[in-house]
C-alpha cells in the first residue's frame, strides 16, 4: 500500500541532468573560491601573530620601563594621602607602592593593547589592493 503511494508521488518526478561539464566547472568554481577562502584566512592569522608579536614586545618595553620608574611613581604617590575612611569601620590606609605597580601593570596592559590595535590596522593596510 504505501509502496504505491511513493511511487504515486515519484511517477512524475523526471528532474533535468546537467552535463558534465557544467557539473565540472560548478565544482572547480566552488574549488577555487574554497581556495581563496583558505588562502584569506591563512593571511589573517599571519598579519594577527606579526600583531601580536609586536604588542608583546611594546608591553614588555612598557614594563621594563615602568619597573625603572616604580620608585618615583611610588615617591610620588607616598605624597598622596590614600586612606579611606568609612563611618564605624577603622581608617584603612592604602600602601603607594600597591598602587604604583598596580598603575604600571594598566599603563603597560593599555600599552600593549592599543599597539595590538594598530599594528592590525597598520598590516591590514598595507595588504588592501589600492
Amino acid at each position: 500500500m504505501e509502496e504505491d503511494k511513493l511511487k504515486d508521488i515519484f511517477k512524475d518526478f523526471n528532474p533535468d541532468l546537467s552535463s558534465d561539464n557544467d557539473f565540472m566547472s560548478r565544482l572547480e568554481r566552488s574549488m577555487d573560491a574554497v581556495e581563496i577562502v583558505k588562502r584569506q584566512n591563512a593571511e589573517i592569522h599571519r598579519r594577527s601573530k606579526r600583531a601580536i608579536a609586536i604588542a608583546a614586545l611594546a608591553g614588555f618595553v612598557a614594563g621594563v620601563v615602568m619597573t625603572i620608574l616604580q620608585p618615583h611613581i611610588c615617591k610620588w604617590l607616598g605624597d598622596i594621602d590614600l586612606t579611606i575612611s568609612i563611618p564605624s569601620v577603622t581608617t584603612v590606609a592604602i600602601d603607594p607602592a600597591l598602587v604604583g605597580w598596580i598603575a604600571a601593570a594598566a599603563i603597560s596592559t593599555i600599552i600593549a593593547y592599543n599597539t595590538y590595535e594598530i599594528a592590525s590596522l597598520r598590516l591590514s593596510a598595507r595588504q588592501q589592493p589600492a
